[in-house]
């Protein structure tokens, strides 16, 4: 399917709820693949915050713990960027517990749309805890990303409540079709995790 459309589908009426990828070291076009979703959310009428917290990402700045919203760029009107790596960590270590982060995101950049957060699989765990994940996991056609990919579901799934996933397929076409790494996920998901791939696109 035409990936625009489908990120459209996804992610339409996603107001005042994170949007959580799972960070894959292994797919080469992730922050394509976050440009294209940004606008895709855009297109919704929906302000969006970038929280880039992978380990690839920029490391966060120290005012971060204490002023988030002076770490916050404004890219274009409606989408705006905070650098994060290690700032889950630092604020579990300041805090003791990080459930309040990403209501502290949304008063600090003034956001009632979309947190759209991306980060490892350990990360979002810290930051999420008890509370229920649906996570869009990001994977490409190579054997690695997907092995990594299962890697991160799995993670996640012993450490917070997810019953669900949604999978987003990056980078150009390949001889191994979409619906067949979408399927593998989907049962590897069910029969390993108990948890059911709802929805995927390319």
């Amino acid at each position: 399917p035409d990936q625009a459309h489908g990120l459209r589908r996804l992610y339409a009426k996603q107001r005042a709820r994170p949007v959580v990828l799972v960070h894959n070291p292994q797919v080469v076009y992730a922050a394509v693949a976050i440009e294209q979703l940004v606008w895709a959310l855009s297109a919704q009428g929906l302000h969006t915050l970038v929280v880039d917290a992978a380990s690839s990402a920029r490391p966060a700045s120290p005012a971060a713990l204490n002023h988030l919203s002076s770490c916050i760029e404004v890219l274009r009107p409606g989408v705006s960027y905070l650098a994060a790596q290690g700032l889950p960590v630092r604020f579990a270590q300041a805090q003791g517990q990080v459930p309040a982060f990403i209501d502290q995101l949304r008063v600090a950049a003034s956001v009632d749309d979309v947190v759209l957060i991306h980060a490892d699989a350990a990360d979002l765990a810290l930051m999420f805890g008890a509370q229920p994940l649906r996570p869009v996991v990001l994977v490409d056609a190579a054997n690695d990303s997907v092995c990594t990919a299962y890697g991160s579901l799995k993670s996640l799934a012993q450490q917070v409540p997810m019953t669900t996933f949604d999978c987003l397929m990056v980078g150009p076409a390949s001889a191994r079709p979409p619906a067949r790494i979408a399927s593998c996920l989907a049962s590897c998901g069910a029969r390993f995790l108990g948890a059911s791939l709802r929805h995927w696109t390319s």
